[in-house]
C-alpha cells in the first residue's frame, strides 16, 4: 500500500493499531530539514494513508514506538523524548493529537516501547529505564509509575520491555529481554505478568546458550504468542523466535 513520507530524509513507522476497517493508525519517526527527530503519525481511512500532524517540542529529538486504541476518539502513542531521556505519551482525541504529561523512572533514563488499551481508564505501557523495566498505568486522569521486576542487576546489566498486550485489567503480558554485561552473558528472553495487583517475572524459554529477544507480544482465542529472534551460538545468524502459551 502506498503511504507517504514527509520530506526526502530518514522515514520510519514503528507500530500499527486497527479500529476498523476505515480507521487504523501507525506511528514512528522522520527526520526533518534540520535532522531532527520528530514524531510521524499516519492514518488509514479505508481508502489512503494520510498524514495526520501530531506534536514535538521544539529542537527535540522526539519518536513514537507503539500505538493503542479503545475507540475512534480514544487512541495512544508511546515513544521518547531523546535528547531529555524522558518518556513520551500522545493522545488523539478524535479531534487532534496532544502531549499527556508521563512520569520517567527513578534514573530518568526512560523510553516506551510498547503499549496497550483496556479501558479508557486502564492504559499500559513498557519500555526501560537506567537498564531496569519500566511499565507505567494510566487510570483515566494521570500516568504513574507502577513497580516492576527486573531479573538482572541493572548496574550490571540491561533489562528492556517492547511489547505488551492485555486479556484484561487482571490479565496482562509484556515482553522483552535482559542481559548481564558484567560478567558477560548472552540475552535471555523476559516475560512479566500483571495479576490485577502486581507484576510478576515468569518463566520464558530460550533457544540455546546464546542470544534470545523477544520483540512482540499478543493473545488472541485464549493462546499468548510472542515473537523475537535467537542465535543459538556465538556464530549463528539470528533466527526468527516464536513461543506460545499455553
Amino acid at each position: 500500500m502506498a503511504s507517504p513520507n514527509v520530506g526526502t530524509s530518514f522515514n520510519e513507522l514503528t507500530a500499527v493499531t486497527a479500529i476498523a476497517a476505515n480507521d487504523v493508525w501507525a506511528v514512528g519517526v522522520f527526520r526533518d530539514n534540520n535532522l531532527i527527530l520528530r514524531t510521524l503519525i499516519e492514518h488509514w481511512d479505508g481508502t489512503s494513508w494520510s498524514i495526520v500532524p501530531s506534536p514535538n517540542v521544539a529542537l527535540l529529538n522526539m519518536f513514537l514506538n507503539g500505538v493503542a486504541a479503545v475507540s475512534s476518539t480514544d487512541v495512544w502513542a508511546v515513544g521518547q523524548v531523546f535528547d531529555t531521556g524522558a518518556t513520551l505519551t500522545l493522545h488523539w482525541d478524535g479531534t487532534s493529537w496532544s502531549i499527556v504529561p508521563s512520569p520517567n523512572g527513578p534514573a530518568n533514563a526512560s523510553v516506551l516501547s510498547g503499549v496497550s488499551a483496556i479501558a479508557t481508564n486502564d492504559v499500559w505501557a513498557v519500555g526501560t529505564d537506567g537498564g531496569s523495566t519500566l511499565t507505567e498505568h494510566w487510570n483515566g486522569t494521570s500516568w504513574t509509575v507502577v513497580a516492576s521486576p527486573s531479573p538482572v542487576p541493572p548496574q550490571r546489566g540491561n533489562n528492556a520491555l517492547f511489547s505488551v498486550t492485555a486479556n484484561s485489567g487482571t490479565d496482562i503480558w509484556a515482553v522483552g529481554y535482559s542481559v548481564l554485561f558484567s560478567p558477560p552473558a548472552p540475552q535471555r528472553t523476559l516475560t512479566l505478568h500483571w495479576d490485577g495487583t502486581s507484576w510478576t517475572l515468569m518463566p520464558s524459554p530460550n533457544v540455546g546458550s546464546f542470544d534470545n529477544f523477544l520483540a512482540g507480544v499478543t493473545s488472541a482465542f485464549g493462546t499468548l504468542w510472542a515473537v523475537g529472534r535467537e542465535r543459538a551460538n556465538s556464530g549463528s545468524p539470528n533466527r526468527t523466535l516464536v513461543l506460545r502459551n499455553p
